[in-house]
């Protein structure tokens, strides 16, 4: 015991020692590396080193920083991930010429309402903490265009989000979210959105005014029912919905031009609308886990698709022109209650690389329909696992 006790006290010294060696010889420097050095505090007279541009501190043991950080002046990048961090002194708002702020995995309940002033912050990362609420001067951050808040007790945002004009990527993942927070569509260049994993039951219906919304995530939570306004988000790619209550999708998911990927795994959907055949872009389409007992006709027109999974499904027949599908590659069928494929699946051999079919109620041999060894070998491959 006592000669563990020497060890670990001999490398906090040692981490304390490198932390006062590199200020009183390297106060010229632009830029620090101090990470994971088990340092524990660090000294006022940081405020010595004007020239820092770039420091790092992740990966300590540190529970609060001396105000004299502030001093600073020309610091652009600050890291600070992965300490113990309980709070942010208010003069880390003087740090004008700041463009990254790392602050993720500490133990932040809160931020202090100056950070406003970091007029240079272009990205901020403040996941894994305890946030509970976010103060009114982050809107502030005109040219902010990341902000990472995952992993916080969130419930709610700042009504002057729209201030955030530069914002592009915002990550509000496992948080405390019930109401979706209307103040967030209010940011015109938001790309990319993460909402997943709350305890959302419904999107508002201004969701459609994030026309430059590229991917959105709302998987992990307990919508179910989605507005006929994310019609509106025309420039959308990706919609990820997984593990949700959705027993229908509106009409108006057609309109999404551009969309390349739509997850819908674990929902309990009865049906796709014919709409969903207007998705010419669409390459991904999974809803395995769900309630479907046919598929509409226009899902023959979405001539870009590659990927298929409807597997564990109620499905009992496939549309005749489901061939047209040329550019499929894989196809997840398993564990559903067909009993025919339509002879035009005979023209996906081409492109066809996996096509699993186990535990139908198939009445004829595959190979009756066209196709080959190798699709048949991965038809009836053992596993079962939707991936």
């Amino acid at each position: 015991m006592n000669k563990n006790f020497n060890i670990i006290g001999f490398t906090v010294l040692i981490g304390i020692w490198c932390y006062q060696h590199t200020f009183k010889n390297d106060k010229e420097a632009t830029s620090l590396n101090l990470s994971n050095r088990i340092i524990t505090s660090l000294n006022a007279d940081i405020q010595d080193c004007k020239n820092l541009v770039n420091l790092n501190l992740r990966g300590n043991l540190l529970r609060i920083l001396p105000g004299e950080i502030g001093s600073l002046e020309n610091l652009k990048v600050l890291y600070l991930d992965n300490n113990l961090l309980i709070a942010i002194p208010g003069e880390i708002g003087n740090l004008r010429s700041l463009e990254v702020l790392t602050l993720y995995t500490n133990k932040l309940t809160y931020l202090p309402d100056n950070i406003g002033n970091l007029v240079s912050l272009r990205e901020l990362y403040v996941q894994e903490n305890q946030l509970r609420s976010l103060p009114a001067g982050i809107t502030k951050l005109e040219n902010l265009n990341v902000l990472h808040l995952s992993r916080n007790h969130l419930e709610s945002l700042p009504d002057e989000m729209w201030q955030m004009k530069a914002l592009k990527e915002l990550s509000l993942d496992r948080n405390r979210f019930k109401n979706f927070p209307v103040s967030l569509t209010e940011l015109a260049h938001l790309d990319t959105l993460w909402l997943n994993k709350n305890f959302l039951e419904s999107v508002a219906p201004e969701i459609g005014n994030l026309k430059q919304l590229t991917t959105l995530y709302l998987d992990s939570n307990y919508l179910k029912k989605l507005p006929e306004e994310i019609g509106g988000m025309e420039n959308l790619e990706r919609l990820i919905l997984n593990k949700n209550q959705l027993k229908a999708l509106p009409k108006a998911i057609g309109k999404l031009k551009n969309l390349k990927e739509l997850q819908l795994q674990f929902n309990s959907l009865k049906y796709f609308p014919n709409e969903i055949g207007n998705l010419l872009a669409l390459e991904i389409l999974t809803a395995c886990k769900n309630k479907l007992t046919f598929l509409p006709d226009e899902i023959s027109n979405l001539s870009n698709l590659k990927m298929l999974r409807l597997s564990s499904n109620r499905l009992v027949s496939l549309p005749d022109d489901f061939g047209k599908l040329s550019n499929l590659q894989v196809i997840r069928l398993e564990n559903n209650f067909l009993k025919f494929l339509p002879k035009t699946i005979v023209n996906l051999t081409q492109s066809l690389i996996f096509f699993k079919l186990q535990q139908n109620n198939l009445a004829e041999e595959p190979g009756k329909v066209g196709l080959g060894k190798k699709e048949l070998r991965n038809a009836f491959h053992s596993s079962v696992i939707c991936l």
